[in-house]
């Protein structure tokens, strides 16, 4: 690979951290559940109140309110997280 090719290409440096999601936990969403954050994200990204295709149901069986689903879209929001 030479040095041009290099010098263009740009990377993105992923660092080991926790998302930021604790403060969330702490304010008391998602029943202080990671899992449950996990699935209320889930529900946002596909926007659905249910993780099933009518005949596997995946998931922790956690449906998030609607200030949850606020908080999932801000937090995915400032960490650039793909949301549906």
């Amino acid at each position: 690979m030479s040095s041009r090719t290099c010098s263009r290409r740009q990377t993105t440096r992923v660092t080991r951290t926790t998302g930021g999601y604790q403060p969330l936990l702490l304010q008391g969403l998602f029943q202080g559940s990671k899992e449950a954050m996990a699935d209320c994200y889930a529900h946002s990204y596909f926007n659905d109140w249910t993780l099933s295709d009518g005949v596997t149901e995946s998931a922790y069986g956690y449906i998030c309110g609607d200030s949850e689903r606020r908080a999932i879209r801000d937090w995915a929001a400032s960490m650039n997280a793909p949301l549906g």
